[in-house]
């Protein structure tokens, strides 16, 4: 998300972007994600990823795709966190200000 260093950033004062590439500090971004309005970024504007509408919904999403907890065996504390990578995480996240 960017938006202007003097505000609160709101649907309205910010808008919703998605990195795309990242070369050194040099940015790639899709504008006008999320519905949010396309803004004439101007010098100082700050730059915050952070979770927005979307990514809950797609949390939501993903957890309403999960087995049933019947259909599974019950593994509290045997999960294998060894093969966890960020690798395995989507390449496009939210840019938000």
């Amino acid at each position: 998300m960017l938006a202007p260093t003097v505000d609160m950033p709101t649907r309205h004062t910010a808008e919703i972007r998605y990195v795309t590439a990242v070369e050194g500090d040099d940015l790639t971004l899709n504008r006008h994600t999320e519905d949010s309005v396309p803004m004439q970024v101007k010098p100082g504007w700050r730059v915050m990823a952070s979770a927005t509408a979307k990514t809950f919904s797609n949390i939501e999403q993903a957890i309403g795709l999960k087995a049933d907890t019947a259909d599974i065996p019950d593994v509290a504390g045997k999960a294998d966190t060894t093969t966890s990578t960020l690798a395995s995480l989507p390449s496009r996240q939210p840019l938000m200000s």
